[in-house]
């Protein structure tokens, strides 16, 4: 009988600092357990600790310049960077050791760096002061999932479409999920339902639809997040003006970080596509989506209406053919992915290696260059040309801020490759002439 007072006691016990953790958790205190690089624990809430600051930041704005993990984690052994001795709580002292691509990943996923404090699926403003700025918090939440466009294929791999069976073409056929692999990484896609038949089936239908799933939900989850971001606006479009009078006044800023963290955390994002989504509808020039207001408003936490008249939300995009896939291009004619075509970059990056090549050996010419890349001369001078580009627009590229009507065999033309940079601009349509 004692012996089961004592377990009664010891689960009680437990019961109640769960349940302390739960409730300061959303006062945005600090709750025990290890600090991160560049903070120190005191009075249950972070300080910065200076140095060790420093180096958070660097690993954040190298990651942005070498736009690999990997490629951070060769540069710091190679650099000797490591992570430095740290003091536990209980007194016992972490030798410095070097880094692991894994403790990167989480070192630059780590929402604490952005003043949030996280408990289990929610994030909360914290106490303590963010390390990282907004927009280099951005930034890098947004390379990060740029960089995971392939996905990994195996047994350990749980990933799912979250627009499966919500996606309709222009003429009302439903687009399903289908992936293709390339090694170890796995691409995945909405089609045409046709297109996953027999050929018989393919020849008999007319044009088919074949999009990225994540440039997609990307633009999709910044739909969402838009609307999110502005709740007041949000009781309107659902007709219920009359809770206004009851939106708590911390509800603005808890909607505009539930709007970042939607934008930078793929498992939240698609985990709000698939609750809010009633149906898409693509079309050439837009996205008509058919959402549940009910869902966004509880996400903000406004109270559950379960008479909230669902939103139509038109997203401006219009669907370009590139390759056998396609691509989503906003109204101000940029990549909705926020990225540059790849070939691009890489042939300004060849080019350039080229050009190199030609100045540091007087004997070498462009027909040499081209026999020892086993390449045609022709194509070998164009891509040349591409180091004379305006750095304004090799920055526009690198940005993915630059038309994505813009084809690399557009700019090995002669007369987009001009001697005056503003010429190159005004030959590619990016300012007027």
């Amino acid at each position: 009988m004692l012996l089961s007072f004592a377990q009664f006691e010891r689960e009680v016990t437990a019961e109640r600092i769960r349940d302390k953790i739960a409730a300061s958790m959303p006062r945005g205190m600090w709750m025990g357990g290890r600090p991160p690089l560049g903070y120190a624990a005191k009075n249950w809430t972070l300080v910065i600790v200076e140095d060790e600051a420093a180096l958070a930041r660097s690993l954040y704005r190298r990651y942005l310049e070498l736009d690999s993990a990997r490629a951070l984690l060769e540069t710091l052994n190679q650099e000797g960077v490591q992570m430095p001795e740290r003091l536990t709580g209980d007194g016992r002292v972490l030798p410095g050791r070097p880094f692991e691509r894994t403790q990167l990943y989480t070192l630059l996923r780590n929402p604490i760096y952005a003043g949030l404090i996280p408990h289990r699926h929610e994030r909360y403003p914290g106490q303590h002061e963010r390390l990282i700025d907004a927009e280099l918090w951005a930034a890098v939440q947004s390379r990060l999932d740029a960089n995971q466009s392939g996905e990994q294929n195996g047994p350990r791999s749980k990933r799912v479409s979250p627009l499966a069976e919500l996606l309709f073409a222009p003429d009302g056929e439903p687009l399903v999920a289908t992936h293709a692999t390339k090694g170890k990484l796995r691409y995945r896609y909405y089609v045409s339902k046709h297109m996953t038949g027999s050929l018989a089936d393919r020849a008999s239908e007319g044009a088919a639809m074949r999009i990225p799933a994540v440039e997609l939900e990307a633009l999709l989850i910044g739909a969402l997040a838009d609307q999110i971001a502005d709740p007041f606006l949000l009781l309107e479009k659902a007709g219920q003006e009359g809770l206004l009078s009851s939106i708590r006044p911390n509800l603005q800023s808890k909607a505009k970080i539930l709007s970042a963290e939607l934008r930078s955390s793929r498992a939240t994002g698609h985990a709000m596509l698939r609750t809010a989504i009633i149906r898409a509808d693509i079309h050439p020039d837009r996205i008509e989506l058919e959402v549940r207001s009910a869902e966004l408003m509880q996400s903000v936490g406004l109270p559950a209406i379960q008479n909230a008249r669902p939103l139509n939300i038109s997203v401006a995009a219009q669907v370009k053919r590139g390759g056998r896939a396609g691509r989503f291009i906003t109204c101000n004619g940029r990549d909705a992915s926020g990225r540059s075509d790849p070939s691009i970059l890489s042939a300004i990056a060849r080019g350039r290696a080229w050009w190199d090549a030609l100045c540091n050996d007087p004997k070498l010419s462009v027909r040499m260059l081209a026999t020892r890349e086993s390449l045609d001369p022709g194509y070998v001078g164009g891509i040349l040309k591409l180091t004379f580009l305006d750095p304004k627009l090799v920055q526009a590229f690198a940005k993915g801020s630059a038309p994505a009507s813009i084809t690399l065999r557009q700019l090995t033309r002669d007369d987009v490759v001009a001697p005056s940079w503003s010429r190159q601009r005004v030959a590619l349509g990016m300012i007027a002439a």
